[in-house]
């Protein structure tokens, strides 16, 4: 059976959910740590190879990402290993129903796709790295309205005062 779908709450400046501490469908929270190990053609690891040249991107571009916003958590170990596990700074958000997908992209080639789908949103609504009033609105939008998976901080299939909890106090939420 294939692991759950997660939901990560990202902030344009990091302040958001990291990876190892996101949302399971229904609210619940675990923990999706990416584990990666680079291996060279003949299949020996790649040590010290830089955590920069390693990050997290959606296939469709739902996520918008800060400058270095989705990178490793460090370099390659000694076994070519990193890991993801940390906040992502950016904003937008992913398209579940598109079936848009996260994968690992190192050194500009998407290489790898996580075992688990990982989804991403952001009270940064329209992506534009900054949380401000046009945010907001379309929040509003979207509470008093029709659902959608970008206003569903909480992920429990409804936008409702759980999901303003996580709006609150984010605004003016923009990259380091």
């Amino acid at each position: 059976m294939a692991p759950a779908s997660v939901s990560v709450y990202t902030l344009p400046d990091g302040s958001g959910h990291p990876i190892s501490d996101c949302y399971l469908f229904g609210g619940e929270r675990t923990d999706a740590t990416i584990s990666l190990v680079l291996r060279d053609q003949d299949e020996n690891p790649v040590p010290d190879y830089p955590a920069e040249d390693i990050w997290l991107q959606t296939m469709q571009d739902g996520l918008v990402l800060c400058p270095e916003g989705s990178i490793a958590d460090g370099p390659t170990d000694a076994n070519g290993m990193t890991t993801f596990s940390s906040a992502v700074r950016g904003g937008g958000a992913s398209d579940p129903e598109a079936g848009e997908i996260t994968v690992v992209v190192v050194g500009g080639c998407a290489s790898y796709r996580p075992g688990r789908t990982i989804l991403f949103n952001s009270p940064d609504l329209n992506g534009d790295l900054v949380v401000n009033l046009a945010d907001v609105v379309t929040f509003a939008v979207h509470f008093f309205g029709d659902y959608t998976y970008a206003a569903d901080f909480f992920w429990d299939g409804e936008v409702n005062l759980s999901d303003l909890t996580h709006m609150v106090g984010t605004l003016s939420a923009t990259c380091p």
